[in-house]
């Protein structure tokens, strides 16, 4: 069974140490081979803009597990 999400933020609350936009953009996939063994992907990306300019953070995860 493979199932597959996303989640898309933006927070522009708290102005603090020259931040003035928070955006961060999620999507991951969660893979069940057999029970119980757990295959995920994600990939996210967030990026603060501060007054001199954006700065961009990419992530990437791979995990395997066991669901109880």
């Amino acid at each position: 069974m493979l199932e597959l999400g996303g989640e898309w933020r933006t927070d522009t609350g708290a102005r603090a140490w020259g931040r003035r936009n928070n955006v961060a953009d999620e999507i991951h996939a969660h893979w069940r081979l057999v029970q119980p063994l757990v295959v995920v992907v994600e990939y996210r990306r967030m990026t603060t803009t501060y007054l001199r300019g954006p700065f961009t953070n990419d992530h990437l995860q791979l995990s395997f597990g066991f669901e109880f």
